[in-house]
């Protein structure tokens, strides 16, 4: 009897078996292609509006012969500055571009979801993410992040109070922070905490989980929820990583150690005139009952009891030098 052509059910299964396996191989492979085309595309169209701009470039020295790129500009569906670069192929819609002497030297250009990052006029990197929205002024003008700079996330602004250190920047916003968990010039003022959150009422001492700072004053704020201040500092966080400041490191109170380093001093009006806009809390124990804060006259320190409405909100945020653009 001679044998049908047709496969047995365990040949069949091994087909499967091996058409599944080939699967599991390249199918991986072919998505990694297609992401990698899509970042190459992407990356040309950085380049593309960043010849757009060497174009707009040359176009306005036309009308005016000394005319230069310098600085941070930003830019927004497709505009530098707010004016019109003429570009036929893909815009990108938020970024920022740094030049010296018509020359690109960083930036970060957003195309949908992805980020283009340029180092030294060329593409770093194109991955899925956000350009952070972080504008910069050496108000010094010594070409480097020092202290009393200012920086600007979109419309808030921000100061730096101590010069970067491991890859850190310290900024302390231009004015407190309201119930509405954003900057404000007429911001209200809370109390510190509840009754006995530092104090160890058995021992008569403070509690020995809060350290001293490098002046000797104990610190006491710390990440929990047990202070009135957790709520502003997690939701003015978010806040920021909202427009699109993903490396924020931390958001917390200053410390006495800090507020000296900027410059105040509790036997002189030293304070800087941006530090002492408004009274707010720092995080260090003046005594038992009274923490140290921040006052409006430039006398710098002052203190007030942790259960009175004594000062308002004011945090340090701290974020990763590499997203401030230095022109």
């Amino acid at each position: 009897m001679k044998r049908k052509n047709a496969f047995t059910l365990i040949e069949l299964l091994a087909i499967i078996v091996i058409l599944a396996v080939i699967a599991v191989i390249t199918v991986p492979i072919i998505l990694n292609i297609i992401e990698n085309s899509k970042k190459g595309a992407i990356a040309d169209s950085a380049y593309g509006y960043k010849s757009a701009v060497d174009k707009y470039y040359l176009s306005k020295l036309s009308d005016t012969p000394d005319f230069k790129l310098n600085g941070v500009y930003t830019v927004s569906n497709g505009e530098l500055n707010g004016e019109d670069v003429p570009l036929s192929g893909r815009k990108p819609s938020i970024g920022s571009l740094v030049y010296t002497n018509n020359v690109l030297k960083d930036g970060c250009l957003q195309f949908e979801e992805y980020k283009v990052t340029f180092e030294n006029g060329s593409v770093a990197s194109t991955e899925v993410g956000e350009c952070s929205w972080v504008s910069y002024v050496d108000s010094d003008n010594n070409g480097s992040i020092s202290l009393g700079d200012s920086v600007k996330i979109e419309e808030d602004e921000f100061y730096v109070i101590a010069p970067p250190e491991d890859g850190k920047v310290k900024l302390l916003p231009k004015y407190n922070l309201n119930s509405s968990f954003r900057q404000s010039s007429s911001s209200t003022k809370i109390n510190f905490s509840a009754d006995s959150y530092w104090w160890d009422s058995t021992n008569n001492k403070v509690y020995n989980s809060y350290q001293n700072d490098s002046s000797g004053k104990t610190y006491i704020y710390t990440r929990d929820t047990q202070n009135n201040f957790y709520s502003y500092f997690e939701s003015y966080k978010s806040y920021l990583v909202g427009l699109g400041v993903t490396d924020i490191i931390d958001v917390r109170m200053m410390s006495y150690a800090e507020a000296v380093g900027v410059g105040c001093s509790e036997s002189s009006s030293s304070c800087p005139t941006y530090l002492s806009n408004q009274y707010y809390w720092i995080g260090s124990l003046y005594s038992e009952y009274n923490v140290w804060l921040i006052n409006s006259d430039r006398h710098c320190f002052d203190n007030g009891r942790f259960y009175g409405n004594d000062a308002g909100v004011r945090p340090v945020v701290i974020i990763s030098e590499s997203s401030i653009l230095v022109p």
